[in-house]
């Protein structure tokens, strides 16, 4: 579809809502197995295996060698996507499993409760501050 930027009936981005709806940013989680089935559909449309074994990485010698016409050769980039997607979808669920982790590692809500407390205390009784933490004596 065509969009004339000269007309005032064209649509600019603040105009479009959302795809995810209601303004909310688009998610950005990686599913790199819905990647996988994607890729593996095309390969065997054109007659190839996703293998990494047998198929080059691309912007190597060899799949620099391959004819562009080669399904392979695309293949190769499509599995590099699936590859990419893997690492992403890993580097995610490390994230949260650390973020998970931490969570659980200390009382935080305790911790907070405390730090507000001692800084209501000092902005009650401002003689009290210890100085050279920022402060001027």
């Amino acid at each position: 579809m065509t969009v004339d930027r000269n007309s005032e009936s064209a649509n600019t981005d603040e105009e479009t809502p959302a795809s995810t709806g209601g303004g909310t940013p688009a998610s950005r989680q990686v599913n790199w197995f819905e990647t996988f089935r994607y890729a593996s559909r095309i390969a065997a449309e054109h007659g190839v295996v996703l293998n990494h074994r047998a198929l080059p990485v691309a912007g190597t010698l060899q799949w620099c060698g391959m004819a562009d016409n080669d399904a392979r050769k695309l293949l190769s980039l499509i599995l590099g996507g699936v590859r990419e997607a893997l690492t992403n979808d890993a580097r995610q669920e490390a994230i949260a499993d650390a973020g998970r982790e931490i969570s659980t590692a200390a009382p935080w809500s305790r911790i907070a409760q405390q730090q507000l407390e001692r800084a209501r205390w000092e902005e009650a009784h401002p003689w009290a501050r210890q100085y050279g933490k920022g402060d001027a004596a």
